[in-house]
């Protein structure tokens, strides 16, 4: 059944995904995704200045990629000189190859991690389409039981999902240049830095524009945790939560929000490292006073279970969690 279900998102995730642009100012754009696609879609940004512009992060979900390469053609009025992606994470590079085709003179920054491993990120990618073309021909078989009319329906849009994979699946990836400390965009200058934080290698995108700071998933207020370097995680965040410069961030998941706010993250990778697994599930009284809304605490709950396994604490320790194929969404 979910082979079906995922050519139906193929089909007609351009209606069912809509995305929402939110303009910040004259120089910046969010695209976030509708609640019953978050995850599947991370936020995306767009930084623009006299010359060009800058589009921040590219997921995994490729329909909503292409529908985001056709707004931004319509509404963006300079050309797209740099994609930049904040994360070496495969679920969220996957995505660049549909950006480079759409916007062949732009350059990829990416974590250097992501340079030195091109391959597997291009593995990963064949596999996507691989696993694709496999839903489609399962797919395929289930609609030669519908009924004639369905069957005639149906059998249009397979035609076209087909298509669409095909189109994919002979795009490459385009190795990233150099990260560069800063970007001139015309009248608008950008940092970027690189961590560890969520991701084995990471990257910061800082606006002096409008001192906005763009890090993807590493500054979601929930971590999502999966490996055990959170001392250099909590460093990064603790560096950004002293930086007077910085007036905003913008997450993967999730809404932006004030600086002040990085102490959610910061208590939560505190609290991981300081405490072991609990088999009774219950979530330390720190946690509970930083994430008051009782309608978090269900998902907040997984979230310190996945986390509190990759505590070095607790590498004897073992506790059955469902752990999600891509990060779950902001709570």
């Amino acid at each position: 059944m979910r082979f079906f279900i995922f050519i139906f998102l193929l089909c007609f995730s351009f209606f069912t995904f809509a995305q929402k642009w939110h303009q910040i100012d004259p120089n910046t754009f969010i695209i976030s995704p509708p609640k019953n696609a978050i995850q599947l879609q991370t936020n995306l940004a767009i930084l623009t200045g006299k010359n060009c512009a800058a589009v921040i992060n590219a997921h995994g979900d490729f329909t909503a990629i292409e529908l985001t390469i056709k707004q931004i053609k319509n509404r963006i009025k300079v050309p797209v000189c740099y994609l930049i992606s904040t994360s070496s994470d495969i679920h969220e590079v996957l995505g660049i190859a549909l950006m480079q085709r759409a916007f062949p003179a732009a350059s990829w920054i990416a974590p250097s991690h992501v340079k030195h491993n091109l391959s597997n990120y291009q593995h990963a990618y064949n596999d996507k389409i691989s696993q694709y073309l496999n839903s489609y021909e399962v797919s395929t078989q289930r609609v030669e039981n519908f009924d004639l009319e369905g069957k005639a329906l149906w059998k249009n849009k397979m035609r076209q999902a087909n298509q669409r994979i095909q189109d994919w699946k002979n795009i490459p990836l385009r190795a990233p240049i150099e990260v560069k400390k800063q970007l001139q965009l015309g009248n608008h200058l950008i940092d970027i830095e690189t961590y560890s934080a969520f991701s084995k290698e990471d990257l910061s995108v800082f606006s002096h524009l409008n001192n906005g700071m763009f890090a993807g998933t590493s500054i979601d207020p929930i971590p999502y945790v999966t490996h055990s370097k959170l001392n250099q995680w909590l460093q990064t965040l603790s560096i950004m939560e002293n930086t007077s410069q910085i007036k905003w961030l913008l997450p993967s998941h999730g809404k932006p929000y004030k600086r002040a706010a990085l102490n959610k993250p910061i208590t939560f990778l505190r609290t991981v490292m300081k405490h072991s697994i609990r088999q009774n599930n219950e979530l330390p009284e720190e946690l509970l006073k930083r994430y008051p809304k009782k309608e978090l605490q269900p998902k907040l709950t997984l979230l310190y279970q996945i986390a509190v396994q990759h505590n070095p604490k607790n590498n004897n320790k073992t506790l059955s969690v469902q752990m999600p194929n891509t990060p779950p969404p902001q709570l």
